[in-house]
């Protein structure tokens, strides 16, 4: 039941944090409030990081570095003169509140996961989960993304689906995507192919990861149901909330840090590489167009491992 309950606390400080940035834009004792609350979590982080690391190292240098990588990562954007120079390079607006609040949220979670990536390595402990958990983890994706881009707070079913570019495919199109499907098997691959060729040890224990992981999954329909919901989540969220405003590449980082069952391997790569391609498929097709090619590579992807296994 704890993961019910982290799933809806997610849910909830989405809303929170969604509503307060936007009223922070015209009410200026708001905008202090979050932006000193931003300030106290980066300089608090980044103070309890350096002190786990300096005075207990044997202890929790792993979560000293997580914590203190962090912080400093949260503290980029909220200086101003960094993040205007940021605004040049990405697509976001350097004075708007929510923008800003986005982006500090977006740095501290490359920062968190690349350095627990870094700490755990090859150590890193992968369970199975069930069909209910992972969608239910895939439906809070798409629970986030809603109210990241203000659903309820400024807009409304039909404006917020146009932000997320959600739209009706041809059929032309959804051929082109099932291409873009193919595109992804080729380049899983050659990252998969590399991994076994020069880290073989790191390529088993990414395969017995895999196969922790969807060992309950192993059926057509779960297969199916497991992939649309992570195809819908992390597509709509991703491609579709995160990338108009921060651009390809930051999302493509992120997106592939969340996926910390590869470790550091050549597929690692070829995951960035992957979301690289699917976000100039949303550039071009749409986020819908993703959803399709996402939910098809996890289907084929997930019924081939059980059938090797």
């Amino acid at each position: 039941m704890s993961w019910i309950v982290q799933l809806i606390a997610i849910l909830l400080v989405t809303a929170v944090v969604s509503a307060w940035a936007r009223a922070a834009r015209a009410d200026r004792t708001l905008r202090l409030l979050l932006l000193g609350l931003l300030w106290g979590i980066a300089l608090g982080s980044t103070l309890i990081g350096l002190g786990l690391t300096l005075a207990r190292p044997r202890v929790a240098p792993g979560i000293g570095l997580v914590l203190t990588t962090t912080g400093i990562a949260m503290l980029v954007p909220l200086a101003g003169p960094v993040r205007r120079l940021l605004a040049r390079l990405l697509p976001f607006d350097a004075e708007s509140i929510p923008d800003l609040v986005g982006l500090t949220i977006l740095a501290a979670l490359i920062a968190g996961n690349l350095a627990t990536l870094i700490w755990l390595g090859d150590q890193l402990r992968i369970t199975s989960v069930s069909v209910v958990q992972l969608v239910a983890q895939s439906i809070t994706l798409l629970g986030v993304a809603l109210l990241a881009v203000g659903l309820g707070f400024e807009r409304d079913l039909s404006s917020t689906t146009q932000r997320l570019g959600l739209r009706r495919l041809t059929l032309v199109q959804a051929v082109t995507a099932l291409g873009f499907t193919v595109l992804l098997f080729i380049i899983a691959s050659l990252s998969g192919a590399l991994t076994q060729w020069l880290q073989p040890e790191l390529a088993r224990v990414i395969e017995d990861r895999l196969v922790r992981m969807t060992e309950e999954v192993s059926s057509f329909g779960g297969a199916l149901a497991v992939s649309m919901a992570a195809g819908i989540g992390e597509e709509v969220l991703f491609r579709g909330a995160i990338q108009p405003r921060y651009g390809l590449v930051l999302t493509s980082v992120l997106f592939t840090l969340v996926h910390v069952q590869y470790g550091l391997s050549f597929i690692t790569a070829g995951v960035f590489a992957m979301s690289v391609l699917l976000g100039l498929e949303r550039r071009y097709l749409g986020t819908t167009a993703c959803i399709l090619t996402h939910t098809a590579y996890n289907v084929v992807a997930i019924l081939l491992q059980n059938l090797a296994t």
